[in-house]
């Protein structure tokens, strides 16, 4: 079964994870994840997405120019969308049991950045 959501975005990159991880308490790196764990529930509730035990990921990134490095893109925002989908129950877990694999595209889209994720249970 071939699951499919779109995330608005952009999702924030691993440099702006680790940034506001910087300091000691992580104040910054909690609230940025707290809030995008919720916008990312409330698209796969939109999407009425249905748990799986596991699944091959397939992201289309769409960015609003090509500012940021491909690979700060895909590393902030995949981690975000696995531990949003374990939060909300669709995975047990993101491990090597319940994720079989993924793979990239970009895109160039200024009206409407975000990451279009396609799950396919394997």
């Amino acid at each position: 079964m071939i699951q499919r959501f779109f995330i608005h975005g952009p999702l924030p990159g691993l440099n702006e994870l680790i940034r506001a991880k910087g300091n000691t308490r992580y104040p910054a790196y909690n609230k940025l994840k707290r809030e995008w764990m919720k916008t990312i529930q409330w698209e796969l509730v939109a999407g009425k997405i249905l748990p799986v035990s596991k699944a091959f990921f397939r992201f289309t990134w769409h960015e609003a120019s090509r500012r940021r490095d491909l690979d700060n893109i895909t590393a902030g925002g995949r981690k975000l969308i696995l531990d949003a989908l374990v939060l909300s129950g669709i995975l047990s877990d993101d491990g090597w049991d319940e994720v079989s694999g993924w793979s990239d595209e970009f895109k160039i889209c200024k009206t409407d950045p975000g990451v279009e994720v396609e799950m396919n249970e394997a």
